[in-house]
């Protein structure tokens, strides 16, 4: 699983930092509005998902996107962090500002 950054549009609330555009090279398969988020020292990319409302009231969020297993998506993980701060260090932004 090869991983491009396309975008990174800074928008800070809570643990999420900002939205980015990831490309998987391989098939050329782009996915818009995943979102990149840090707290305690701890980051990670999330995959698109559409909030909706349960039966208490509270919003929760359905991924459009998922993958199949837990080492695809810790495989996943690392890839798409390790090509988010190659596209900070290519743009000369400061990831740990991200």
């Amino acid at each position: 699983m090869a991983i491009s950054i396309l975008d990174f549009r800074r928008y800070e609330k809570n643990s999420l930092q900002g939205f980015l555009t990831i490309l998987f090279t391989g098939p050329g398969v782009q996915i818009a509005d995943c979102t990149y988020h840090k707290t305690e020292g701890r980051r990670w990319i999330s995959l698109p998902a559409k909030p909706y409302k349960n039966d208490k009231g509270e919003t929760k969020y359905h991924y459009i996107i998922s993958l199949p297993d837990k080492k695809t998506y810790q495989a996943f993980q690392e890839q798409a962090l390790q090509a988010l701060d190659d596209f900070f260090m290519n743009q000369g932004a400061d990831h740990e500002k991200a």
